[in-house]
């Protein structure tokens, strides 16, 4: 796992940082959205990959400002011991509460489609409305919290790689998620996008 420095500002405080990124990441899918900032990516440990995820959602507000979904998790599981490792998120919106997660019966998740609202020009914008994944067992799986405006964007998968003559499956080792930061008396709609990390997951026979 290689490591890299970050210089982080607070006022006129800098800190230095590390961030690492997995040595065999080799492949990026996503979903760019519309508003806010990328926040910082974070990798599955070694070894590792993510089997699961839980999403963070507002419900319906009714008259008031509408976020749908705030933020996403991974679950991490070693792929030798089959044991989670750890639970990996980049940024999170403070709105609503995670609900109840779900996993892939055999495999790693290598796919993902996303519900994003266009924006709309007279009333609430809400962006991400839900994420739902496919495994590399081709299980499809979807947590619970989804909204329901918004439409369903089509399947990215984490491509095979030719890899020393080997035809090499990826799977998602890591997360990035684009943020927009509260607008205090704007229309606020936290998860805009997000990005997800390929690791080189199993050679296909």
């Amino acid at each position: 796992m290689k490591k890299y420095l970050c210089l982080v500002c607070f006022t006129s405080v800098c800190l230095v940082q590390a961030v690492y990124a997995r040595d065999d990441a080799i492949a990026t899918i996503g979903y760019s959205g519309i508003w806010g900032d990328w926040k910082n990516w974070q990798y599955c440990p070694e070894d590792s990959f993510a089997t699961g995820y839980a999403m963070r959602v507002e419900p319906k507000q009714g008259k008031g400002d509408d976020t749908a979904v705030n933020g996403i998790k991974l679950y991490c599981v070693n792929k030798s011991t089959g044991k989670r490792v750890a639970t990996i998120t980049s940024g999170v919106a403070p709105w609503g509460s995670w609900r109840e997660g779900t996993s892939c019966e055999n495999g790693a998740l290598n796919s993902s489609a996303q519900s994003f609202e266009p924006h709309r020009d007279d009333t609430d914008d809400t962006a991400t409305n839900s994420v739902r994944f496919k495994c590399t067992s081709g299980e499809a799986i979807q947590s619970a919290g989804s909204m329901p405006w918004g439409k369903w964007g089509a399947y990215q998968t984490c491509p095979n790689r030719k890899i020393m003559g080997d035809i090499v499956r990826t799977a998602i080792c890591g997360l990035q998620t684009r943020i927009e930061p509260h607008q205090k008396k704007g229309d606020d709609t936290a998860l805009n996008g997000a990005n997800y990390a390929c690791c080189a997951y199993e050679v296909i026979k």
